[in-house]
């Protein structure tokens, strides 16, 4: 052979074992996976990924309650002018039509006793309660009122009532304690009884409790 085909057929086979050298290194050396990412997930929305608001605590269905208190009975008319201290009793009911919203039926008496003798003035009003804040309420209603006055002698007792006329009431109260099904409030709280030519007015400062 020649000199020239030697040197051929030498870089032919160099060529070819570099060749096989290139595949065996790319079997055994398989491709690497890509580099993690370097990028950070979105936060979570205000509050947590998984927060969820409690239920809201209302106040539904029937209530009922009364209130213990003190203030004055007075009355103005051509006949009539004076201020007479009484303690006062209310007693009321009523069902809750909205979480602030409250309709219900009020009894409210007030009276004075001096010697033998009674002085009462009642309102007996329907009416509506609403709460401006979750403890701070207003109230108010409409019915009628009356006034009796009563003498208990040794010998003899006399009571005298007035008909029924036009009364109102209204009052703003504010709960101390406060509970879904349980309540304890002061209020302040007025009225008034339209009769003939004189007007008798409530006034009074109650501590009351209603259940819920």
């Amino acid at each position: 052979m020649s000199r020239r085909a030697r040197s051929m057929c030498l870089c032919a086979a160099a060529i070819t074992a570099s060749l096989l050298s290139v595949d065996s290194a790319s079997a055994q050396d398989p491709a690497q996976p890509p580099p993690p990412s370097t990028a950070q997930p979105p936060p979570p929305p205000p509050g947590g990924a998984y927060y969820t608001p409690p239920p809201p605590d209302y106040r539904t269905g029937w209530n009922f309650g009364f209130g213990l208190g003190g203030g004055d009975i007075s009355c103005e008319g051509e006949t009539c002018d004076g201020v007479t201290e009484a303690g006062s009793l209310t007693i009321q009911g009523g069902m809750m039509l909205q979480p602030r919203l409250r309709v219900l039926g009020d009894i409210w008496v007030m009276g004075h006793k001096e010697d033998n003798f009674t002085l009462t003035h009642s309102i007996v009003t329907g009416g509506l309660q609403y709460w401006l804040l979750n403890r701070l309420w207003l109230r108010g209603g409409i019915g009628v009122a009356s006034a009796k006055l009563k003498y208990d002698g040794i010998f003899v007792d006399v009571e005298d009532r007035t008909e029924n006329v036009l009364g109102i009431s209204g009052g703003i109260g504010f709960e101390a304690y406060s509970k879904k099904s349980f309540a304890l409030d002061v209020e302040l709280r007025g009225g008034t009884g339209f009769y003939d030519d004189v007007k008798a007015h409530n006034a009074a400062f109650n501590v009351g409790v209603t259940w819920y």
